[in-house]
């Protein structure tokens, strides 16, 4: 999963370094979250994921 979000975000700086400003979303994935708790190990799945936003950046900085 963490390899997921860090390539998505690679994927979306990238363009923002010729854009500047861009807004996207991620309408199709898979999502898995593995835990535990004090009573009992825990697995959430689901196959649909929908994802919208806008990254600005300034120059090469990403705005907050």
């Amino acid at each position: 999963m963490r390899n997921y979000i860090l390539t998505i975000g690679l994927l979306l700086t990238t363009g923002l370094l010729i854009v500047g400003q861009n807004n996207f979303s991620l309408s199709t994935g898979s999502l898995k979250i593995e835990g535990t708790s004090s009573v009992h190990d825990w697995v959430y799945t689901t196959n649909n994921i929908k994802v919208n936003g806008k990254i600005e950046a300034e120059g090469t900085e990403l705005k907050k």
